[in-house]
């Protein structure tokens, strides 16, 4: 059966196959009616809704006259949603059966997980007689990542009992999860406002500060990563900005972790993980046991994926 574990995020879409991983801004628009998909980049980020072309990713950014994004919780609602499940789910053999997994944040899991369930199940169309759909908690994600092998086998039994705590930085929002032998603690379960938008909204403001010109969401993105940014055909440092503004919200971070794990004494381990996690990296400072994941920006969706594994060898 063909797996894949999607991890549609309000900043970034992240893919897992198989055969790897691929990333995508989670932005989508439709295509401007007077254009072809002939002398764009790549056409495998134009995508059909309903009879209309659809255009994802950095395509929409750049091609599309209204490129929208995710940032509210009716977002299964949306058409840009649609755009990126649909294109995340491309390439798929829709012949031999399926297993997709995917995740909502914890406070909408809920009320939202039948109805992701549904839309996903539309995005994949044609026949899924033979289709598998799970939805879980994305944070819970990370935790597959950490205790099954690239083969859907547990390679780490201690973390099936252990006591967990997740906290995965988002784009827009923070979710803090806990699991006890794998089952959730609603009582240590939050999702918070702000995540690494907010960091990158006060860098955008300190670069129009200096400068007179404000860059766009993209741009302080790839600037925050890299410590620099083209302004008026001359490279300007940005780092010490980053910085000063990635510290302020890993303090901030910090104070609302606490409130909801106090000391974290009652938890075996504390994951760190999501695309803000890695951009934190170096700035948050919480408990002694509190690791970092590598490829931090995908463990959710390396979860995903391996979960699927293991239900499709079922």
């Amino acid at each position: 059966m063909t797996t894949v574990g999607v991890d549609v995020g309000y900043g970034h879409t992240k893919i897992v196959r198989a055969c790897g991983r691929e990333i995508i801004r989670s932005i989508a628009g439709p295509m401007d009616g007077r254009m072809t998909a002939t002398g764009l980049k790549s056409t495998v980020d134009v995508v059909e809704l309903a009879g209309e072309k659809w255009l994802v990713g950095d395509c929409a950014l750049i091609h599309s006259p209204r490129p929208g994004v995710i940032r509210d919780r009716d977002w299964l609602d949306s058409q840009v949603w649609r755009a990126l499940m649909t294109r995340a789910l491309r390439g798929m053999n829709r012949e031999g059966g399926a297993v997709i997994v995917t995740g909502l944040p914890v406070t909408f899991y809920q009320r939202d997980r039948v109805k992701m369930t549904a839309a996903v199940r539309a995005a994949w169309g044609g026949s899924d007689g033979s289709l598998i759909v799970k939805i879980i908690p994305q944070p819970l994600g990370s935790v597959f990542a950490a205790m099954l092998d690239d083969k859907g086998r547990v390679a780490r039994p201690e973390i099936a009992k252990a006591r967990i705590g997740v906290l995965d930085v988002g784009h827009y929002t923070t979710d803090l999860f806990t699991v006890a032998g794998l089952e959730p603690v609603e009582r240590q379960m939050e999702t918070l406002p702000g995540g690494v938008a907010s960091a990158h909204d006060h860098i955008a403001r300190d670069i129009e500060d200096s400068t007179g010109w404000r860059p766009d969401a993209a741009q302080v993105d790839q600037a925050a990563r890299t410590g620099a940014i083209r302004v008026a055909g001359q490279s300007m440092d940005i780092s010490q900005i980053a910085a000063r503004r990635f510290a302020e919200l890993a303090a901030e971070i910090e104070a609302q972790v606490r409130t909801v794990w106090k000391s974290g004494a009652d938890l075996d381990l504390v994951i760190l993980t999501g695309g803000g996690a890695a951009a934190l990296k170096g700035y948050l400072k919480l408990y002694r046991h509190a690791v970092a994941v590598a490829n931090a920006e995908f463990s959710n969706a390396e979860g995903f994926y391996k979960l699927g594994v293991k239900y499709a060898k079922r």
